[in-house]
């Protein structure tokens, strides 16, 4: 859908090209796996002109979004198993009545 659009707006260029010959050399040596998200905006990105970090950049801030909704569930729903918070912190939250407990609370 996103080749489409760039191709639709006249932005297609290298980038999709080899994408494509690359999904296309996969499917018939090896079995069809289709680009994911992050292939399709490496290279639109290459096609617009934007540096490698750009595209480094904009994976990062896709997982961080990722992590950051696990690490809220976890917290809220369950014993945490990656960050540990201090006991004392977490006593106290725990001591107040959930009426009583902030936003800031899940986060400590």
């Amino acid at each position: 859908m996103l080749f489409g659009l760039a191709q639709d707006g006249g932005l297609a260029g290298d980038g999709i090209q080899f994408a494509r010959a690359l999904e296309a050399a996969i499917r018939e040596r090896i079995k069809p796996l289709p680009l994911n998200i992050d292939g399709a905006l490496a290279a639109i990105l290459v096609d617009l002109g934007f540096p490698s970090m750009v595209g480094k950049l904009l994976f990062i801030v896709g997982r961080v979004a990722g992590l950051s909704a696990e690490v809220l569930e976890e917290y809220s729903r369950e014993k945490p198993m990656r960050i540990k918070i201090r006991r004392r912190l977490r006593r106290r939250a725990a001591a107040r009545r959930p009426s009583d407990r902030t936003d800031r609370d899940v986060w400590l």
